[in-house]
């Protein structure tokens, strides 16, 4: 497919070759990029992740919305969108966010893969910015990410500003947290052909999952700016927290050999995940993971204060963990890097 790109382009004049412009001597690079939006019953927010994505700055993409099992009026909202650009690819059953993802790349015909939250929207610059940063990286970065901001729906504010700062090698990085959330990331299609797709049994975390998989093979970068918008639609509840709970055990399993190598670090993980589970009244099942730290790391005097707590004042113990770690959305992010 030639490409389309304008952004600074005209008054120039632009000859299409086998997916780049040239201008004048400078050759510009100019994929097809997939944009995938996974969706169920999102008829009244996915408008304006739709409309967020058409009025890219970059012209030469595809939109693939893949219709989770929706029950509400999703189709006739896609099809009210006259695009030739759009792709609606609709599954009879529900199958959760990854499952949708998944159908998503094996549907994509794009060099670059690009994600989009049914709910949430990028500023216009978004894939034009990643499009001329991957031109000045080389092929070993797999991965491009981008500031965002997460904002309140109801209200409109603005709730926290991330502007990325890890970039290369960030293998080890990730085993503390994900450096970002799936719409703020463009993505080579070749990386899923070493690298696998979305874990479909992980019901939350499957970006950073997926990230850990991919910055083991490939190098990332970012653009230090904030290009798109990610939207909170009510107060995180126990729910929520013990679904990534689950979700990064899982982590622990399918990466148990990496983290063991480093002990001290595996040590936090350990120990943060005790924290989680105690945070929401789970204080017997993260006190497995507490002894498994102590075991490993046995002259860890916190590891300690923290196990006597559990076994004196269990009823008081979570709240006193979520007053003491407020400053982390989860508990364990703040207590590895502290």
């Amino acid at each position: 497919m030639l490409a389309a790109y304008y952004g600074d382009l005209w008054p120039n004049i632009y000859f299409f070759h086998n997916k780049t412009i040239i201008k004048m001597r400078e050759i510009v690079y100019a994929p097809l990029i997939s944009v995938i939006i996974p969706t169920y019953n999102r008829e009244a927010l996915l408008p304006r992740s739709i409309k967020s994505v058409l009025n890219q700055t970059y012209k030469d993409f595809e939109l693939i919305i893949i219709d989770d099992g929706s029950t509400d009026n999703t189709e006739e909202i896609v099809k009210g969108f006259y695009d030739k650009r759009i792709r609606y690819y609709r599954q009879k059953h529900n199958k959760g966010g990854p499952a949708a993802l998944n159908v998503g790349i094996k549907l994509a015909k794009g060099e670059l893969i690009s994600f989009q939250d049914s709910d949430d929207e990028w500023l216009p610059e978004k894939l034009e910015k990643h499009v001329r940063k991957f031109s000045e990286v080389g092929d070993d970065v797999g991965v491009i990410y981008c500031g965002y901001e997460l904002v309140y729906e109801r209200t409109k504010e603005v709730v926290q500003r991330s502007i990325p700062d890890e970039k290369g090698n960030v293998y080890k990085r990730l085993f503390i947290g994900c450096v970002s959330g799936t719409i703020t990331l463009v993505v080579r299609a070749s990386c899923f052909e070493k690298t696998g797709l979305f874990d479909e049994k992980m019901k939350s975390c499957y970006d950073w999952d997926l990230l850990i998989r991919i910055a083991k093979y490939y190098k990332f970068d970012y653009v230090p700016e904030i290009l798109a918008k990610a939207y909170i639609h009510g107060k995180q509840n126990s729910t929520n927290l013990e679904l990534r709970i689950k979700s990064k055990e899982r982590i622990l399993e399918k990466y148990r050999e990496e983290l063991i190598k480093d002990p001290s670090f595996y040590k936090k993980y350990l120990i943060g995940l005790y924290l989680q589970n105690a945070m929401i009244g789970n204080i017997s099942k993260g006190r497995i993971h507490l002894l498994d730290a102590l075991k490993l790391y046995p002259q860890h005097l916190k590891g300690y204060v923290h196990l006597v707590f559990s076994f004196v004042i269990p009823w008081i113990y979570p709240k006193v963990l979520k007053s003491y770690y407020a400053k982390s959305r989860d508990g364990i992010s703040y207590y590895m890097i502290n």
